[in-house]
Order: C-alpha cells, then structure tokens, then sequence
C-alpha cells in the first residue's frame, strides 16, 4: 500500500484531544500532491485507500472513520464511532454516534446525525437537520430545513420531510409524500403515495390521515394530476390540502372548490371528494 497522506506537525486540541493536519503525498482524485488537508486524530480516521479526504476546515475524530470515496469538507466534524463511505459528502455539521453516512448521500448542512442512524443512497440533507436514534433514512429521500428523524423512523424513496417537521417512532415515510410546516408523525404511521401532511397535523396511525390521488385536472407540464390530503391536526381538528396548496379547514377547502371548479367538468369530482373527507372526519372523531 502506497500511502496518500502523512500527519503533519501542525495541531490542534479539541475536547481534550490533538488532532494534526494532514498532508497529501500522492496525488488521487481531485487532491494533489502537497496540498493540506483538515484535521485527523489519528491515521485510523482516514483510509489510504480509494478517494476519501478530509478537507481543509473539516475535523475527524475518535474513532470516526472516513473511507472509500467518501468526503469531508468545510465545517464537517466527524466523530464517535461513525462511518462516512461510498461518495457520501459531508460539507457543514456534526455526525457523531455510531451513525453510518454511505454511498451518495449528499450532507449539504445538518446539526446533528447521530446515534445509530444510518443515511444511505441518493440521499439529500440540507438546513438545521437533525437525524438520531436508530432511524433510517435512505434511496431518494430529502431532509431539510429545521426537520428531525429520530427513534426507528424511516424515510425514503422520493419523500421530502422539511420546515419544523418530525418524523419519530416506527413511522415511515415513502414515496413522493412531502411532510412539512410542524407536523409530527409518530408512532406507527405509514404515510406514502403522494401525501402531503403539513400545519399542525399530528398523524401516529393510518386513519389520522385520508389520501386521494390521481384527480382531475392535471396540474403541471408533467401531467401529473391532482390530489387531496386531510389529517387530524394536534387540536384534533381537520385540516385540508390540494395538491401543493397550503392546509386549510374542510369549510375553507369547499369553498376554495366552489370557486375553482364551479361549472366545469370536475366539480362532481370534488364534490364527492369532500363528502369522503366529511365521513372519514366523523368516523375518526368516534
């Protein structure tokens, strides 16, 4: 094995630790040879093989490991027994525990991933994100913002859980469903297709929420078409969404119906549609 860097003697003391730059000696990647690197506390935090660096500004500590093809850079602390491998990118946060970063996760900003949580795949984080516990966050998902996944939650596929939003529990989130503004999914909610929960909802089983899909008409270049989610808010209240529109009550969401459709084709649709929503809300108020 040829090695690619060597400590040098320039130090830093972290928490009781020193941590040493590091300096390329052989050229691999986009690093050349000479140039310096962040801060390692030993050389059992960054392999010799593959393309992985820690980058100038970033630190790696305990016995945090970044390998393979994977990279540190800019405000990135890495610590604990976590693991960053594959591509995965770690620009600015803290991941610490014995979290696992792999393959094409992208860690644009985070404040903590931490615990034993694990983020694989094509993964996108961006904001004061906050990931612990044994959650699993992985394939396509996008977490953003203010936005928390913690205890055994898991999200993937395309779903997007942004804003103050807080994924906790077993819940799981897939698909293209789109958490946002402070909702809170727990327990054992299992919230998918193309469901999108914001305000205040609070959605911890299957029935705390009712999703209708594949309306008429379709609303983008795309053709994708229509849908309409109603949740049980933390007031115990019903509130409405359609499509990307913000939540509104189920007399706001008629009326906005009213004006919207009233005289074309579609207005027997949502008629029906708003008839369903008001016998799931009376149900679910039982």
């Amino acid at each position: 094995m040829s090695w690619k860097y060597v400590l040098t003697d320039d130090s830093i003391t972290v928490d009781g630790r020193r941590l040493y730059s590091i300096e390329c000696v052989r050229p691999f990647g986009r690093v050349k040879r000479g140039e310096r690197g962040g801060y390692i506390e030993h050389e059992g935090n960054l392999s010799h093989y593959g393309k992985a660096w820690v980058e100038d500004g970033a630190m790696v500590m305990d016995d945090a490991v970044v390998e393979e093809d994977a990279y540190v850079c800019f405000l990135a602390r890495v610590r604990g027994a976590a693991r960053i491998s594959g591509k995965a990118k770690v620009v600015i946060g803290n991941v610490s525990g014995s979290a696992c970063i792999s393959d094409n996760v992208w860690i644009w900003e985070c404040d903590e991933i931490s615990g034993n949580a694990i983020v694989r795949g094509n993964v996108d984080i961006s904001g004061r994100v906050r990931i612990s516990g044994d959650a699993t966050v992985y394939e396509g998902a996008h977490i953003w913002c203010d936005a928390q996944v913690d205890g055994d939650a898991q999200v993937h596929g395309s779903a997007v859980v942004t804003g103050d939003a807080w994924v906790s529990g077993s819940a799981e989130v897939l698909g293209d469903a789109c958490i946002y503004g402070t909702a809170r999914i727990n327990g054992e909610a299992r919230v998918g297709g193309n469901a999108h929960i914001g305000g205040d909802a609070l959605v911890s089983q299957g029935d705390d929420y009712l999703h209708i899909d594949n309306l008429y008409p379709r609303f983008d270049k795309y053709n994708e078409y229509c849908s309409v989610t109603a949740f049980v808010t933390r007031n115990k209240t019903i509130e409405v969404v359609h499509t990307l529109l913000m939540p509104v009550t189920v007399e706001e969401f008629e009326a906005e119906v009213e004006k919207m459709y009233r005289g074309t084709d579609y207005m027997m649709q949502y008629q029906a549609v708003i008839s369903l929503i008001k016998i799931w809300s009376e149900i679910n108020r039982k």
